[in-house]
């Protein structure tokens, strides 16, 4: 977690001129949208919440030409860094399963990325993410808010590098 903190720490430090030009940074209820130089992320926690214990969060990333993928926090050592994984999303709207793979430590599953996952997320209430073959990683939650979050994310791929 401390990586996190200390890559957006590095993105946030840089010439204040250069920053409100380059940074990109919105809450609204319990959502949190940023930009890193590659990425912007929608946080389903307030940043001091996350930032206390980044366990049990959904991440919504978005990568240049609106790449979109999930990233699921589980908790502590419950994945395997070396090991290939399919996760399921199950959405309002229906399921997919992507091939995803182990990203910052052994808590972190992060989907390859799909273009539905824009409809999928904008057509449904709620999200359960599950993975092939491990009953144990398992989660849930709500998408409150995703219009808004979809739309902040939009906004912010404007700040990313142009493919």
């Amino acid at each position: 977690m401390r990586t996190i903190l200390l890559m957006m720490a590095a993105v946030f430090g840089s010439a204040a001129a250069e920053a409100q030009t380059t940074v990109y940074y919105a809450e609204r209820g319990h959502w949190t949208v940023m930009n890193s130089p590659t990425a912007c992320r929608a946080i389903n926690r307030p940043a001091a919440d996350f930032n206390f214990a980044p366990f049990a969060a959904l991440q919504i990333t978005v990568r240049p030409a609106q790449a979109i993928s999930i990233d699921v926090f589980f908790w502590p050592g419950a994945v395997t860094m070396d090991r290939e994984y399919q996760m399921q999303l199950r959405f309002n709207a229906g399921d997919v399963t992507l091939p995803a793979r182990p990203t910052i430590g052994d808590y972190v599953l992060a989907s390859d990325p799909d273009m539905g996952l824009w409809r999928k997320l904008q057509d449904s209430k709620t999200l359960s993410v599950g993975v092939v073959g491990e009953q144990l990683l398992a989660l849930s939650f709500t998408l409150e808010g995703i219009d808004w979050v979809l739309n902040a994310l939009t906004a912010c791929s404007g700040f990313l590098p142009k493919t």
